[in-house]
């Protein structure tokens, strides 16, 4: 076996021992790893650097290099600081919060509307690591009763993966929605005007399909419903504390990391698997239920950790 061949398989020896791949490819300047594995993307500490290239040392029998640890971050500066993310939906939250609980009027309840959503789409965007969509093309029944979504955001190529997991919290607030808008729908029909009659009927027909990805939606000044995208929430935040519509794939692989969570796992929400990454199969179809239990508790308490407040309605209408 030439030596080439030899460092050529390192990489996808540490990948399969669970490593996370933005430190391997530093460690180990693997370029092919480096492309695939998202250099926008891509951001650990210090000390994990070493401890891959530690790994390297030990598969090829040299010397362990000292270690002195160090929590300094290297690689995209795009990855948000987990407050950040708080602020901007405790933003959203209180947008929605401070709309009166009983409109009077159909332009409060339009509002009222609109301002959940906006608070959602973030919700979505962060707890699924969506990519910069002008639309959130998801499979709704799935966020409502399962435990995982599948949809394709590829751009380039279809996507047919196992599926990303669907939070606990994600789920209860979607069943939230359902019930909000229902109580809106009975208030515009208790309004009795021609508008907004039509207005509720045509959100009671879009609500009816849980199959259609259009069921998270906004009204315009004409009353037109617009499934919602990335757009819906950056434009409702200021920009001193505005993310960038991908933020959340910039913020997972590093809080997962930190987790000890494998790099397989990882690209299983990042929507990165790749059948030929590694030679045989992939983690993923080795233990299928055991990467996504363990990846959908790491979410949960990384959303724990995150404090994130629902807006009240989302809770309330659920409940009752």
């Amino acid at each position: 076996m030439t030596s080439r061949r030899i460092q050529e398989s390192i990489p996808a020896l540490l990948l399969q021992g669970g490593s996370p791949r933005w430190p391997v490819a530093l460690a180990t300047n693997s370029h092919f790893l480096t492309t695939r594995g998202r250099r926008q993307y891509g951001v650990c500490r210090a000390d994990e650097i070493q401890n891959i290239a530690n790994k390297v040392y030990r598969l090829l029998g040299w010397p362990i290099a000292a270690h002195h640890g160090s929590d300094e971050l290297v690689g995209s500066q795009l990855t948000p600081k987990s407050e950040s993310i708080t602020t901007a939906l405790q933003y959203l939250c209180c947008r929605a919060d401070a709309c009166p609980d009983s409109a009077n009027s159909h332009e409060e309840i339009v509002k009222r509307l609109n301002s959940h959503a906006e608070w959602l789409a973030m919700f979505l965007a962060l707890t699924l690591a969506l990519r910069e969509w002008q639309v959130y093309k998801l499979h709704v029944s799935e966020l409502l009763v399962g435990d995982k979504a599948h949809f394709d955001d590829k751009d380039v190529h279809a996507y047919k993966g196992p599926g990303v997991p669907v939070c606990v919290l994600l789920k209860s607030v979607v069943a939230g929605w359902f019930s909000f808008c229902q109580v809106l729908v009975n208030q515009l029909e208790n309004i009795g005007s021609a508008n907004s009659h039509a207005l509720a009927t045509r959100i009671r027909e879009r609500l009816s399909n849980t199959s259609s990805p259009d069921c998270f939606f906004t009204v315009d000044t004409v009353d037109r419903l617009h499934p919602i995208g990335h757009g819906a929430w950056t434009s409702a935040l200021p920009q001193n504390i505005r993310l960038v519509a991908n933020f959340a794939r910039h913020f997972w692989p590093l809080r997962l990391m930190d987790l000890c969570i494998e790099q397989l796992a990882i690209d299983v929400l990042m929507r990165h698997q790749f059948d030929e990454l590694t030679p045989g199969s992939s983690y993923m179809l080795k233990t299928p239920e055991k990467v996504m239990s363990k990846l959908s508790a790491s979410i949960d308490r990384v959303l724990s950790d995150l404090q994130i407040q629902v807006p009240a309605l989302l809770k309330v209408q659920k409940d009752a």
